[in-house]
């Protein structure tokens, strides 16, 4: 067994990825391995404009797939 398989728990690569976007609706762009930097608490916290759009994109998302675990 491949070491990418035993760190998806032998699950294997997902068959479908959905692109539900940014806060904005934009496109999320492909990911590509790279050094994750230092994240401090000040940059953790939202302001209360992106907590709101936060909470419109998880309600559109639910819509989408209501199976999703409130």
């Amino acid at each position: 067994m491949s070491k990418e398989k035993d760190d998806l728990n032998g699950l294997g690569p997902a068959d479908k990825v959905i692109d539900m976007g940014d806060l904005y609706g934009n496109p999320i762009p492909k990911e590509e391995k790279k050094e994750e930097p230092e994240i401090t608490d000040e940059e953790l916290s939202l302001t209360d404009e992106e907590e709101e759009l936060l909470k419109k994109k998880l309600e559109q998302i639910r819509k989408a797939d209501p199976f999703i675990y409130r």
